[in-house]
């Protein structure tokens, strides 16, 4: 799908899942950024693409993540802390669906 005036990067499908898979990010057509490969993923427990947007003085990373329900929450979270120890601590924001109810008590 194309939206004018942005640029789309989108990650790998899950291989033989045949209902929505894989995540996507648009960016504005001025700035220029690279996707970010050693921090994407696409398993059974989580989806996620993370772009570097290089039009500044420190560059910065902007990740979407998916955790589809099918897939186990706590595996989940493991590769998600992963990549985000591969990740700068700073100007680094990651947003997405966690399929996630975090007002219930067993929520992680």
């Amino acid at each position: 799908y194309t939206i004018p005036g942005y640029t789309s990067e989108y990650n790998e499908k899950f291989l033989n899942k045949h209902k929505g898979s894989g995540v996507g990010i648009y960016v504005k057509d001025n700035l220029s950024f690279e996707k970010v490969t050693s921090a994407c993923c696409c398993t059974k427990n989580l989806e996620c693409l993370v772009i570097k947007i290089k039009d500044f003085t420190e560059p910065i990373f902007i990740g979407v993540v998916y955790r589809p329900p099918s897939g186990n929450k706590l595996a989940a979270l493991s590769e998600l802390s992963s990549i985000m120890k591969s990740l700068p601590k700073k100007r680094t924001k990651i947003v997405g669906d966690f399929n996630d109810d975090l007002r219930k008590p067993d929520s992680c």
